[in-house]
């Protein structure tokens, strides 16, 4: 179950407690029954705000950070810097290019990535 799903049954909770609490104090000022009902009423009707906002407050900033750009980290997060550790270490083994002619420049394009472009040759 990703993040949002979380949240969405903690608000589904959130309203139910809320709506247990309210039908408890209604009854209990309607119909005149002890002050427990009325008390856990309350606790109930208070519980279902913390749990039900605070999961609100929570989707939210999620919805706000994706249309932001923020995107999700999970595809990130799906490599480990083990599979990665490989990659460094091949490319500590290719030999360096020597001089200032076979060096390349890299560009950066609009997602953020970067691509090798060569030098235009220097006229003297």
């Amino acid at each position: 179950m990703n993040r949002k799903s979380t949240y969405y049954v903690r608000i589904l909770a959130g309203g139910y407690l809320l709506y247990l609490g309210y039908s408890l104090v209604k009854s209990t000022l309607t119909e005149h029954l002890t002050k427990v009902y009325l008390a856990f009423g309350l606790v109930f009707a208070g519980l279902g705000l913390v749990i039900g906002g605070s999961a609100l407050l929570a989707v939210y900033r999620i919805e706000k950070e994706e249309r932001e750009g923020g995107g999700s980290r999970e595809e990130y997060e799906a490599e480990t810097p083990e599979e990665n550790a490989g990659l460094l270490e091949e490319t500590k083994d290719q030999e360096e290019p020597e001089g200032d002619e076979s060096a390349l420049v890299q560009e950066e394009t609009e997602d953020g990535d970067t691509v090798p472009v060569q030098e235009e040759e220097k006229v003297q």
